[in-house]
């Protein structure tokens, strides 16, 4: 491993000169060290984007710097803008409002409570500790917050969780929570029920992908001396019924396309939606989110016009070749992943993947078959 993985001189590292050097080198660039004055970031302005979402910028952090002082922000800012560059595009503001919090000191209060539960994440992962606080806290915070019901820790116990408690769900009328009037302003429509169902999708299919790469990694009936090739190659020939494309680095690669296949639909789903509220013209994702060419057209191709100005009448503009240039691109790297995981070798340890899940899980056990389901050659795959 050494030849191949070259690393650091450890005689190097051990050398009491080079351990100076850098003890040296570190001291000297410890600002702390020099005037005691502890770097002291504060989040920016969460509660002012609280009390006007739709309309204040949220500022990833503003930091008074006490080394630099406003030079320090300066030196990130472009020559002759109002705010920091830094605007949080991340929807973390979003994320916090989501869970409940609305205060710089909720946002310091969970922070401990973080630090506190990482303390003992070892045992709370263990006995599920962490999932059940995390339910605990949607249950009893996030959800009476939405309703404009502001919790504490002196209150989350006696705050209604629903103005019917748990009553239609004991019996049975499970229908009273979707005419729950506290949620008449989140109304969800049938293009946000198929983004949900493609989100679904995505998360469903990366996670079996990461269980068959786990699974199938060093080896599988299809080829049990996997591990004996290394972590990448690209095939082992036609003598086994096909082996193209069941790497580990093949599983992780094509893991990753899925993640970010994932990813691009919920950035696209938040983004349009958010769109269209600052805009005021919530009926346009309504109306064109539910088919495809709707998405095409009234999302991508709409707001990416002023940029690719390729029918204005006045011309094009010095950034719309670069602008088309963007989109073919994305669109031969789309198309092309199509075509890479098509080989009979992966679809085959795939069903046998489901198999042996199939096998092992209780009730589903119960049905076996003799015949074990084999994947199609690539002939028959292709004519299909």
């Amino acid at each position: 491993m050494a030849l191949r993985f070259p690393r650091f001189s450890q005689g190097l590292d051990q050398d009491p000169t080079t351990r100076r050097i850098w003890f040296g080198i570190a001291t000297a660039h410890d600002f702390e060290s020099h005037d005691d004055i502890i770097e002291e970031p504060w989040q920016g302005n969460f509660e002012l984007w609280v009390q006007n979402p739709l309309h204040v910028r949220p500022i990833a952090h503003a930091i008074w710097d006490p080394h630099f002082g406003q030079l320090a922000a300066e030196a990130f800012t472009r020559g002759g803008a109002l705010v920091l560059v830094n605007i949080a595009y991340s929807g973390v503001y979003q994320w916090w409002y989501t869970i409940g919090l609305r205060t710089n000191q909720d946002l310091y209060t969970g922070a401990l409570f973080l630090l506190f539960l990482s303390a003992i994440s070892l045992i709370a992962g263990l006995f599920g500790v962490s999932s059940l606080a995390w339910t605990g806290h949607l249950v009893h915070v996030a959800i009476p917050t939405s309703r404009g019901e502001y919790v504490q820790w002196n209150n989350f116990l006696d705050v209604l969780l629903h103005p019917q408690e748990l009553g239609p769900l004991l019996i049975g009328e499970w229908n009273l929570y979707a005419q729950n009037p506290d949620s008449s302003s989140h109304l969800f429509g049938p293009g946000d029920f198929l983004v949900h169902h493609a989100i679904a999708l995505g998360l469903h299919t990366t996670t079996l992908i990461l269980v068959k790469g786990s699974l199938d990694a060093r080896g599988s009936k299809l080829m049990p001396d996997k591990k004996d090739f290394g972590y990448s190659f690209p095939c082992d020939g036609p003598g086994r019924g096909g082996t193209c494309d069941i790497s580990a680095w093949d599983a992780f690669y094509l893991a990753v396309f899925w993640m970010l296949n994932t990813i691009g639909w919920v950035t696209s789903y938040w983004h349009w939606k958010h769109i269209t509220l600052w805009q005021g013209n919530v009926s346009q994702f309504n109306e064109s989110s539910t088919y495809l060419m709707g998405w095409l057209r009234d999302y991508l191709w709409l707001n990416s016009s002023q940029l690719i100005n390729g029918y204005n009448p006045f011309g094009m503009n010095s950034l719309s070749v670069w602008a088309w240039m963007f989109l073919f691109g994305h669109l031969f790297w789309a198309t092309g992943f199509m075509f890479f995981i098509s080989w009979r070798g992966y679809w085959q340890e795939l069903i046998e993947t489901l198999a042996w899940a199939h096998e092992r899980t209780p009730l589903a056990d119960l049905i076996r078959w003799r015949d074990k389901p084999v994947a199609l050659s690539i002939v028959q795959a292709r004519l299909v």
